[in-house]
């Protein structure tokens, strides 16, 4: 009779017992590759990775006014940057 300290190696295991090993391994990795899937979520495939681009079409809007004039179609000119200035002496 063994106490609960002694462990057999691997060799030392007959062929069902390492049989009985590897499908307990196999099931536990089969149920942990699909927790993570479940939790983390299969998602679109022909999505893209990383977090989306802001709304440049919106920011640019907003910090605009309703006096400016700039409207949903001009997506482009709304969306440019303010250009740096030269420095005036």
């Amino acid at each position: 009779m063994r106490r609960r300290h002694q462990y057999r190696t691997w060799e030392e295991l007959s062929g069902p017992e390492r049989r009985r090993g590897l499908a307990i391994l196999a099931v536990v990795g089969v149920a942990a590759v699909t927790t993570v899937y479940l939790v983390v979520g299969g998602g679109d495939p022909q999505a893209t990775a990383g977090a989306p681009s802001p709304p440049r079409v919106a920011l640019a809007l907003a910090g605009a006014g309703e006096g400016s004039g700039v409207t949903a179609s001009q997506p482009q000119a709304a969306a440019q940057p303010p250009q740096p200035q030269p420095p005036t002496d």
